[in-house]
């Protein structure tokens, strides 16, 4: 992507005005929805409709959460400490999501390609580079 696509954030980081086509990337659920490969992706409009009201970030609709353990909090914790480094902050529904010991490990239940949900430390921040035709 050449750089006049480029646009300066609010904290000086680039923002591209990429438009990626919307999907849902997932795997076969038999005949119901087929897939040729590993994972296809599938039209947006052919998932189901989702009530957005359940959707507070309190995960309620899990029903089974699990408990807030301390080995939770604390990878939490340092994750965002890490971040505040960086001046980023986790989102709350984030940090709901990890620090419950059964809900943070609720998408590996379901891996169908043995991928487990960890997370890393922070890589640094996208886009502070200069683009190559502004130096």
């Amino acid at each position: 992507m050449s750089c006049e696509h480029a646009k300066p954030g609010t904290n000086g980081a680039v923002l591209m005005s990429v438009r990626f086509p919307a999907a849902w990337c997932a795997t076969d659920l038999g005949d119901y929805r087929p897939c040729r490969n590993t994972y296809e992706r599938y039209p947006d409009d052919s998932l189901p409709p989702l009530d957005k009201q359940q959707f507070t970030g309190s995960f309620a609709w899990f029903a089974d959460l699990g408990a807030v353990t301390p080995e939770h909090t604390t990878r939490t914790d340092a994750l965002a400490l890490a971040l505040s480094q960086l001046g980023l902050t986790l989102p709350q529904d984030f940090i709901t999501f990890q620090a419950h010991s059964r809900l943070s490990r609720a998408l590996d239940e379901v891996s169908v390609t043995c991928c487990w949900s960890d997370v890393s430390q922070p890589r640094g921040r996208i886009g502070h580079r200069p683009c190559p035709a502004q130096t």
